[in-house]
């Protein structure tokens, strides 16, 4: 789970169910050879990180704390 990837069908259902989430690489991955999946590639991101003189690293990781998750990184 990550600002790319946001599952909030499944998000809705922990939260229904009183179940903790923890976002697996909250960063995103390498994605393919077409794509990359890096939540630090996205221009959006990088435009906040930007405007709040922050990282795209550290805006990604601050919104899933928003969501009140934990990660593994």
């Amino acid at each position: 789970m990550h600002p790319r990837w946001r599952q909030r069908e499944l998000q809705g259902f922990c939260g229904d169910h009183n179940i903790h989430v923890s976002a697996y690489s909250p960063l995103g991955g390498p994605g393919n050879s077409w794509e990359s999946t890096l939540v630090v590639d996205s221009p959006t991101i990088r435009s906040i990180a930007h405007n709040r003189k922050a990282t795209p690293a550290q805006v990604a990781l601050r919104w899933e704390l928003s969501k009140g998750s934990s990660m593994i990184v």
